[in-house]
């Protein structure tokens, strides 16, 4: 790597006031023998050290197929717009580069299809459901992003689907769907950008989310475990259980099929109590008991709506499931103390997740997987990264530690408001 981050190097050629840094040249080649070894890696560099260029340029150089997953959109844009460019540069060829996001980024063209905006009930949608219309006329991804007046979350919530609504293959427009070419395009690209819930999404269905690939590099690492006890955890809010119900509604509608009305306003009735029971008016409130009585209510009005379901057809069956899941849901927070996972309540929310996620990450992602490359400020703690490897399952990984170019001393300033209130009090 050395004659890419050097004085005279390639990144000097293709960046304009480029000034070499030992760090990042030490990163890189970390990296490259990650790459070239099948070997996990788990790298802290300070700020400063240009971490995105030095896992680029190993990876592009690399020939292998590689995932970058990040924590925040802000990455993304910033790797998609400016690091792959100047990479590119450097090495002297073009890559392709495919961005790939959630189902419930794209317009569902079965959505679309059956919409009803005559059943609009806030005006608002109503203005951004006129707004988009050109939009739906002209648009080549279906990407939520591209649209200029942002539609609320309940318009495109009739709009989209994510993958607990969608029919897959079942679907009479899967060769025209949006999320579909946007997989197909990712499965020819040099390089893949995506997110860590996405990535966790793929793991979990077995693949088939994202790209058969050769090496993952997970930036923004030190978010991971969030991200990854999110995925093997869940939740039941308010929000989703009258998704259900407006979903019910709408196939039982195109299907003309009657509508299970008291199992749907015995659902929502149990799931409002419990909520009620349960949630804190603002922030998370942790819980050590839920109370039983009433969430076993909603376990059994979420069965008696799975059974009004069954054998109806395809569409309600998987309403069905999504109930049952629901339920699932309901029961894995009972009891916290007694298992290893922790359960919180949020406003319209009741959440849980394991308190450990090492064992199940490394049993389906570490052991089998991909190249993991495991990049971030902030992983170590005192000396090495090791309390982050033990949480992670990532015993056996090799660890690099670069510390930031910046000169603390002479490029910084304290600000102590005089104001500032006794943190004790």
């Amino acid at each position: 790597m050395p004659q890419h981050f050097s004085d005279g190097g390639s990144l000097a050629r293709a960046l304009p006031g480029f000034e070499a840094r030992p760090e990042q040249a030490a990163l890189a080649d970390a990296v490259e023998h990650a790459l070239a070894t099948g070997t996990h890696l788990v790298a802290e560099a300070g700020t400063g050290v240009g971490k995105s260029l030095a896992y680029l340029l190993p990876a592009l150089e690399s020939g292998l197929r590689v995932v970058v997953a990040t924590a925040t959109k802000a990455l993304q844009e910033q790797l998609l717009r400016y690091d792959v460019p100047v990479a590119a540069a450097a090495l002297g060829r073009s890559f392709d580069v495919a961005v790939v996001k959630g189902r419930q980024n794209y317009l569902c063209r079965r959505q679309l299809h059956t919409f009803q905006p005559f059943l609009l009930a806030d005006g608002r949608d109503g203005r951004a459901w006129e707004a988009m219309q050109s939009w739906l006329d002209t648009t080549a991804t279906g990407d939520r992003a591209e649209l200029e007046v942002e539609p609320t979350e309940a318009l495109w919530a009739e709009l989209a689907v994510g993958a607990d609504r969608c029919s897959g293959r079942r679907c009479p427009f899967v060769g025209t769907c949006f999320a579909e070419a946007a997989r197909e395009r990712a499965a020819g690209a040099d390089l893949v950008i995506a997110n860590h819930a996405l990535y966790f999404a793929h793991v979990a269905g077995g693949g088939g989310v994202l790209p058969e690939h050769d090496a993952v590099v997970f930036d923004e690492a030190h978010r991971l475990e969030e991200s990854a006890a999110s995925w093997l955890g869940g939740r039941v809010s308010r929000v989703g259980l009258r998704r259900l119900a407006l979903d019910l509604e709408r196939a039982c509608r195109d299907a003309n099929r009657a509508l299970p009305a008291r199992q749907i306003d015995r659902v929502e009735r149990a799931g409002e109590r419990l909520l009620r029971t349960v949630a804190p008016p603002s922030g998370r409130r942790r819980l050590r008991d839920v109370p039983a009585a009433v969430a076993l209510v909603l376990i059994d009005a979420l069965g008696d709506l799975a059974d009004a379901l069954t054998g109806q057809s395809e569409d309600l069956d998987a309403l069905g499931r999504r109930a049952l899941g629901l339920a699932a849901q309901t029961e894995a927070c009972l009891e916290p103390s007694s298992l290893e996972r922790v359960v919180w309540a949020e406003p319209d929310a009741l959440a849980w997740a394991p308190v450990d996620v090492a064992e199940q990450l490394r049993d389906r992602l570490w052991d089998d997987g991909p190249t993991a490359i495991l990049v971030s400020a902030t992983l170590t703690t005192g000396e090495d990264a090791a309390f982050v490897r033990r949480r992670l399952g990532l015993a056996d990984a090799r660890e690099t530690v670069v510390g930031s170019p910046y000169d603390y001393r002479e490029q910084s300033l304290l600000y102590l408001p005089r104001a500032m209130p006794d943190p004790i009090t």
